[in-house]
């Protein structure tokens, strides 16, 4: 379906509606948004909108906080662009989960203002063009976030110590922007999923930096890790993450590995990834890990494969 979005002609009076996914088409946003407010009085229950995949512009975010009921507003792959209002989505005082990924949106993400959606749990960003100092007051504010996106952007400034103030995070993507700076030395407690790769981090990096100050149940919440392509010095001593006991996916390609031999990880790894990491030889620990699905020591110094079958 392409053109104008019949909004008016679906829904107006389908009180009961709670959910509207018109995602995949080819709707405009040629709206008149301020007449049509009065006749969606009656669409009081919308709580899902996914207009995602479509041609909507800017003025999309006027038609959506029309609905004051939604929980879940999807506006991805749209012709979002040039700075992000924030007035018609702080409306929106039920909402827990907001995508905005895949548009051309740039500026200052206005995080600050977005803290004050106090039940938003995911906000997703990723694959637009803010460039701006990453707003650290904002970001640490969002205390309820459980899901945090902001991957493929233009950010830039380093990392916060107080992001280990959002206790409920359990994913944050970071990756493919231009952050820089040294990596904090503490985190949220709960986290599972971290990626950092392609940025600018640097200085001498330890495995210790991540969960130095945190509570002890990081270690055993944390599933998955990227820290490939920065700007590290120094050994990474892998043995550091000995007891990270739900540990499936590693990736930290382009840095320098040092293993301890005789050593034995309380994880079974399902994919591991060591790309230019300057091994010389095949890390002893892999003879340990029997459920490896994805396995990938590229671009290497190994002169010989030994037997890693179990």
């Amino acid at each position: 379906m392409e053109g104008s979005f019949p909004i008016q002609e679906l829904i107006s009076d389908l009180k009961n509606l709670e959910s509207l996914d018109v995602s995949r088409n080819k709707f405009n946003s040629t709206l008149p948004f301020q007449d049509f407010k009065s006749n969606f009085s009656k669409v009081s229950k919308l709580k899902y909108l996914d207009l995602s995949e479509n041609h909507f512009d800017n003025g999309i975010l006027s038609f959506s906080s029309i609905f004051p009921s939604v929980e879940t507003l999807d506006l991805s792959f749209n012709k979002l662009e040039g700075p992000l209002s924030y007035k018609d989505l702080v409306k929106l005082k039920n909402l827990t989960v907001l995508s905005l990924r895949g548009n051309n949106l740039n500026g200052t993400l206005p995080l600050q203002k977005l803290s004050k959606l106090k039940n938003l749990k995911s906000l997703d960003v990723s694959g637009n063009r803010f460039n701006s100092t990453l707003p650290f007051q904002g970001l640490c504010g969002l205390k309820g976030l459980q899901e945090l996106d902001l991957s493929h952007n233009e950010f830039g400034g380093s990392l916060p110590q107080c992001l280990d103030n959002l206790t409920s995070l359990m994913s944050l993507d970071l990756s493919r922007n231009q952050l820089t700076g040294h990596i904090p030395s503490s985190w949220p407690a709960n986290l599972k999923f971290i990626d950092l790769s392609y940025n600018r981090f640097e200085g001498i990096f330890s495995f210790k930096n991540i969960p130095s100050s945190s509570p002890a149940n990081f270690k055993s919440s944390l599933e998955y890790i990227d820290l490939s392509s920065n700007l590290f010095e120094g050994l990474f001593a892998f043995n550091l993450l000995a007891n990270y006991s739900s540990l499936e996916v590693v990736i930290l390609s382009g840095n320098n590995i040092t293993f301890e031999t005789g050593w034995i990880p309380s994880f079974q790894l399902k994919v591991l990834i060591m790309q230019s990491c300057g091994l010389d030889s095949i890390p002893e620990f892999l003879f340990y890990q029997f459920k490896l699905e994805a396995l990938d020591l590229s671009h290497n110094k190994v002169k010989k494969m030994e037997d890693l079958r179990s």
